[in-house]
């Protein structure tokens, strides 16, 4: 028996997804009040932290479960 042909494997890391499952699309709210965000991720790799940002400000994180969720009062702003 010979040797076999060489084999090209290709390995690919899928990137981690988040999806924010709370609130929904489009809800508003009168303001001031306690928002209740909740994501739910998941990924290839153990996921270990997830942040929330309103715009480029971080304004929490989770890293206690694939479900995370973060009390947060936010400036007027609509959702999307």
């Amino acid at each position: 028996m010979g040797a076999s042909a060489p084999v090209q494997v290709t390995v690919q890391t899928l990137a981690p997804v988040a999806v924010l499952t709370s609130p929904s699309s489009g809800a508003s709210f009168t303001l001031p009040t306690n928002i209740t965000i909740v994501a739910t991720a998941s990924g290839a790799a153990t996921i270990t932290n997830v942040e929330f940002y309103a715009g480029a400000a971080l304004i929490g994180n989770d890293t206690t479960a694939l479900t995370a969720s973060l009390g947060q009062i936010l400036p007027p702003r609509r959702m999307h």
